[in-house]
């Protein structure tokens, strides 16, 4: 009876779906990392690519490369597995959730969200698919489901209560393997409701089996250790003896039908192999590179192909087709936003407080985004580094430079793609270990190490004598700060610069360590400081905020630094920390949760990113929620929020999850088509007004200028969509005399107009 309920709610369409915060515009940016390549199709037109969970489609009439998404077409976000029926031309999107859509050859999509939305306690994960007749079988972690591929429906749900490998029809049987090596079959129109009523049958060595029929009788089946053919010798009597025949001692990628017989791909290993119709014949070809490769039963004979490069046609070797997407093979994780390039710059990351065994050794690879494209760069000279960490710009410098810190390689310059300067012993106080650096707003480069026996925890190098090219280690000025100097590991090292007072705040993100705090003369040859250290804060309403290890720390655009810890999330003012008896103001609403990553918007709103709890917009007093994302009731792909990352240019933000790039468009307004209607509120700025100008109107990607009375600029926006945010200062950051300031507006490669489309008053 409960198996009956179990399947009658399966049948039926749905749960009540979760809130969904309606204010806001997500985008997901997709990755094509190609070591996370899972498949690839070559169908008569197009050719389908699966890499990192998202799903790209090349047509090869236009050359034209798209995703395919829940932005345009899809009906969900991470996609697990993607399968071709080529009797049919129909494509199956199989999603990590279990939800499924199939897209005819006409591009219509058709969502099946049965498995997905059933009430059940047995996983719904997705297996396999396969195609028989008109009838898709999806194998699942509790059982299979058949769709009528005519009526786009479930016509047959059984809830086994096992996880099924794969299962589907060969000739008169249906056959289902388990993951172990248990295989049941049982004549098709004979077919139980409950896997007790079918034969039972063992096939050594057959590990998660996914099949794939030849003939009637024969099948090849993907295993995790093998690729095997399996032969069904009918006894007549609804027996049946099932034979298997080791073809490759190796673990295939995927395994498909081709116009001459069959092939099987082995990604890692880089290689494949050919088979003829009967799946015999075994040819081996093999890659200088990793890739996948696929060549349609239907289709001209043509080999297609995807490696780093992109999508290829074998009979066009040298001509690429790569999406626009982030293309880091390590894990992304670093971020930051360079506001004098208008780019965004992300990193993958070596070991730390969070992912203490990420890419040990791995590429140093940096992603840009322009706003409209990625690119992609792993900079000349940056062997040996181990791993790279945050990056972070001199505000003085309005070039394509970044500065990194690495595991065991020093600090790096990188410009135009090359390293250009090491700083390392030989030319600074240096320790073998990862620095925590930052530029003040003067562009003096700070950076800190915490490694024991340290004499040299803190220095700065001054932006004049950085600039100067040959640095030495005496143009550094160190200060002895204590308690910086207590831990010798590989952990989080979070550190940053108040922008008024720039006090300096650091935590090294390993057990109970302390949060130091320094203040010191503004002259920088003069090693003098201030320090304060706290192993515990005291709260404002007298509790006390303890943390094992940290991971956030940020400050804000009034003095404040916010610190984000195992227990919850702090702010307090930089000066007040010099002060007998301080306290610190709790975001009571993050009691308890790890916080991984805090940012301030232009609006000096908190965007806190969490280990568990998703992504939180908070007042500028941390006071109030005023949004709180998750993935249930938002596109956030993840509860888990490893970095944030604001662009003032846009009053977006980037969000870094274990799943994948996003960018959210918090206050997003919908961009006009003309500029017919371009106004600013409030319009008169009085002089008690402290928050934003809100500019109105604009066209997607529109350049935004504020020119004064006299035609000087004094402002400049870009890529705005819909609206700007301004605080009424010039690029200095100044507050501006009273006058009228006119708005002009262009979308990106037009000429300004020679008069502005509005005018803001602002009195002083």
């Amino acid at each position: 009876m409960i198996k009956k309920i179990l399947i009658a709610l399966l049948a039926a369409l749905p749960l009540a779906a979760s809130a969904q915060l309606s204010s806001g515009k997500w985008v997901t940016h997709t990755r094509f990392a190609i070591s996370s390549t899972q498949n690839v199709i070559d169908t008569k037109d197009k050719v389908y690519s699966l890499v990192n969970n998202s799903l790209y489609c090349f047509d090869k009439s236009t050359k034209a490369q798209t995703v395919l998404s829940n932005q345009n077409q899809l009906s969900g976000t991470l996609i697990s597995g993607i399968y071709y029926n080529y009797d049919k031309q129909y494509l199956v999107v199989a999603y990590d959730d279990s939800n499924i859509d199939i897209i005819a050859e006409n591009g219509k999509v058709t969502n099946i969200p049965n498995i997905k939305d059933a009430v059940m306690t047995q996983s719904r994960i997705i297996n396999d698919v396969t195609f028989s007749g008109d009838k898709i079988f999806v194998a699942t972690g509790f059982g299979f489901v058949v769709i009528d591929d005519a009526k786009m429906q479930i016509t047959e749900t059984r809830v086994f209560s096992r996880s099924i490998s794969s299962v589907g029809e060969v000739g008169k049987w249906r056959v289902v393997f388990l993951p172990n090596q248990e295989v049941y079959y049982c004549p098709a129109d004979k077919a139980p409701e409950w896997l007790g009523g079918y034969k039972a049958t063992t096939i050594a060595n057959m590990t998660n089996g996914k099949i794939l029929a030849i003939n009637d009788a024969t099948i090849l089946v993907k295993q995790d250790k093998r690729l095997t053919k399996v032969t069904i010798a009918d006894s007549g009597t609804d027996e049946a003896t099932f034979t298997s025949t080791s073809l490759v001692e190796a673990a295939p990628t995927n395994v498909q039908k081709t116009a001459t017989g069959y092939l099987a791909n082995f990604f890692a290993a880089k290689y494949y192999y050919t088979f003829d119709a009967e799946g015999g014949n075994a040819a081996k070809k093999t890659f200088s590179v990793k890739e996948l490769v696929s060549c349609a039963p239907d289709g001209d004979g043509t080999l297609w192909g995807v490696n780093e490069k992109g999508v290829h046609s074998y009979a066009a070797t040298n001509t690429y087709y790569k999406p626009d997407a982030v293309s880091i093979n390590g894990v992304p994780f670093w971020m930051g936003y360079n506001k004098n390039t208008h780019k965004l710059y992300l990193t993958a990351t070596s070991d730390n407080g969070i992912l203490p065994k990420a890419n040990v050794g791995a590429l140093y690879e940096m992603d840009k985004y322009d706003g409209a494209s990625w690119t992609y760069e792993t900079p000349t000279g940056a062997g040996g580094s181990q791993g790279w960490y945050w990056p972070v710009f001199d505000p003085t410098d309005s070039t394509d430079t970044y500065y990194i810190s690495t595991r065991l390689s020093g600090v790096f310059k990188v410009t135009d793609r090359k390293v250009a300067t090491t700083f390392n012993a030989a030319n600074s106080p240096f320790v073998a270990r990862k620095a925590a650096i930052q530029f003040d707003g003067d562009g003096n480069l700070w950076m800190v190490h915490s490694s024991l026996n340290n004499t040299v925890p803190v220095k700065v190098l001054p932006n004049e004598k950085l600039k100067k090219g040959n640095v030495a280690v005496s143009d550094w000025t160190v200060y002895n700060v204590p308690d910086v100097t207590n831990i010798n590991s590989f952990k989080w090292s979070v550190f940053d610069i108040s922008k008024k007072t720039n006090i300096k705040a650091f935590n090294c993100g390993d057990y109970v360590c302390p949060l130091i705090l320094w203040r010191v003369n503004p002259d920088l040859s003069k090693p003098e400081f201030e320090s304060k250290s706290y192993t515990s804060l005291t709260a404002s309403d007298g509790s006390n905020c303890t943390w094992v290890y940290s991971y956030a720390l940020k400050a804000d655009r009034d003095d404040n630094f916010l610190f984000g810890f195992d227990k919850g999330l702090v702010m307090f003012k930089a000066t007040d920390a010099f002060n007998e008896g301080f306290t610190v103001e709790k975001a009571k609403s993050l009691e308890g949760t790890s916080v991984y990553t805090v940012e301030v918007d232009t609006l000096n709103r908190k965007w806190v990113g969490t280990g568990s709890d998703g992504l939180y917009l908070l007042s500028p007093d941390c006071k109030t929620v005023i949004n709180h994302y998750t993935s249930s009731n938002s596109p956030l792909l993840t509860n888990v929020v490893y970095q944030v990352c604001c662009n003032t240019d846009n009053n977006s933000v980037f969000v870094v999850t274990p799943l994948g790039v996003q960018q959210f468009f918090s206050d997003y307004t919908e961009s006009a088509t003309d500029y017919s209607n371009v106004y600013a509120y409030p319009n008169p700025v009085r002089p008690d007004f402290t928050g934003y100008i809100t500019i109105t109107g604009l066209m997607e990607g529109s350049n935004v200028v504020v020119k004064d009375a006299k035609g000087n600029v004094v402002k400049q926006f870009t890529r705005a969509n819909g609206s700007v945010a301004w605080d009424g200062c010039n690029e200095a950051g100044e507050r501006l005399p009273t006058g009228n300031y006119g708005v002009f507006a262009a979308q990106e490669g037009a000429q300004m107009p020679e008069q502005p489309y509005t005018k803001v008053m602002i009195i002083k």
